[in-house]
Order: structure tokens, then C-alpha cells, then sequence
């Protein structure tokens, strides 16, 4: 059995998760790194909070390079990690 998975990596490429649930069955299992699997479309809908934690964690780590499914959100996350190390640093002095 062959299969076209382009279409599946231009819908993860779109930055839109519905996208991708909506090609997951009622019932599917998925994992999202080492996370535990969750079942069914909703579930696997809602670990974006996980993957925006996970890019947060590897920013703070020194990656060069992060693929997010929201720049918005990583976009936020970073200005609030900044924030927080700069009120840190001032109440250090």
C-alpha cells in the first residue's frame, strides 16, 4: 500500500494543528515526543501547550534553530523569559 504524505506535511507545515487532527481518525493514538499518547482527535489537538514548553526548554538550552507550529506563541514565551531574567538580575542587585 502506497501513500502520499505530502498533503500530511503541508498541513503540519501550516502551522494549523486542526489541520493535521482533522486527518487523524475519532480514535487515533498519538504521542508528542515522550510524552504519553493521547487518544482520540481533541486530546492531540490541545498539546500545543506540551510542544510550546518543549521549544521554550530548548531556547533556554541554547538551541540555534526551533520549528514551532505557533510563532506567536514562541514569539511570547521568549519575551516572557526575557522579562523574567531581566526582573531576575535587577532583584540580584
Amino acid at each position: 500500500m502506497s501513500r502520499d504524505i505530502a498533503p500530511i506535511f503541508a498541513d503540519i507545515d501550516a502551522f494549523d494543528p486542526d489541520k493535521f487532527v482533522a486527518r487523524l481518525t475519532p480514535d487515533a493514538r498519538f504521542r508528542f515526543a515522550n510524552g504519553d499518547p493521547v487518544t482520540g482527535r481533541a486530546a492531540a489537538s490541545e498539546l500545543g501547550s506540551a510542544s510550546l514548553a518543549a521549544e521554550l526548554y530548548a531556547a533556554e538550552k541554547g538551541a540555534d534553530f526551533i520549528r514551532t507550529h505557533d510563532p506567536a506563541a514562541l514569539t511570547d514565551g521568549l519575551e516572557v523569559m526575557a522579562a523574567l531574567r531581566t526582573q531576575a538580575t535587577r532583584s540580584t542587585r
